[in-house]
């Protein structure tokens, strides 16, 4: 779809900032907006750039802008919000703010960065938060709602995590392991994730669609 409008969220992330990258790049896009904590010091005539704080942010349909779809790679650790209420407020509360203005706004789709595992029923308290998430998105009923969920991203992040560092090591020595059942637990590319995210906020699936290593991976192909 030419002339997309994007609004991205977590633009700063791993996988956000390659959805940056890419929605600027892409000529069917015609304005990107971003909503960051601190100025990313990027210049480009598409991009709007809002600095907000997003745990007092008020929003409201008057001030949401004008855009056709969402891409939503808003996360963080328990250690960094500081307690499981801040990592709940951060990864469910905000997100589901967002789209419920975001709907009402009349924006068709909708891409979220789940993960993999991703369960409200689940007694981790990690994949249940982001099994919530989905779900009450998922109740707005967007036109498109599409749900990547993705095992372990491989990436060169701004802090250092050094257990994920150590488990990239793993899985990528390990990947031949993962096949057929297992395929969907196999590390996949930040990059390609943000591919498949920009893709479907270009070419909007109908209704809801859950996609896990070998979806995500297609559909970063078609990008």
């Amino acid at each position: 779809m030419s002339n997309t409008k994007l609004l991205i969220l977590g633009a700063s992330g791993l996988t956000g900032s390659f959805v940056l990258k890419y929605a600027l790049e892409d000529p069917c896009i015609s304005e990107v907006f971003i909503w960051v904590r601190k100025p990313l010091g990027i210049s480009h005539p598409k991009l709007n750039e809002s600095v907000v704080n997003f745990l007092e942010l008020d929003l409201n349909e008057s001030n949401f802008p004008l855009v056709d779809s969402v891409c939503c790679c808003i996360g963080t650790t328990i250690k960094k919000a500081g307690s499981q209420k801040a990592f709940y407020d951060t990864d469910v509360t905000l997100p589901q703010t967002i789209a419920e203005i975001a709907y009402k706004k009349g924006v068709n789709t909708f891409v979220l960065q789940s993960s993999i595992g991703a369960n409200s029923n689940s007694t981790n308290f990690y994949l249940k938060c982001k099994g919530e998430i989905e779900n009450r998105i998922s109740e707005l009923n967007f036109s498109s709602f599409v749900i990547l969920q993705p095992s372990l991203l491989l990436g060169n992040r701004k802090e250092s995590r050094l257990a994920e560092k150590l488990a990239m090591y793993l899985m990528r020595m390990l990947s031949w392991a993962f096949v057929g059942p297992l395929k969907k637990y196999k590390a996949i590319s930040s990059e390609h994730v943000a591919k498949a995210m920009v893709f479907s906020s270009l070419n909007p699936l109908p209704k809801k669609h859950t996609c896990t290593y070998s979806e995500i991976e297609k559909l970063a192909n078609l990008y």
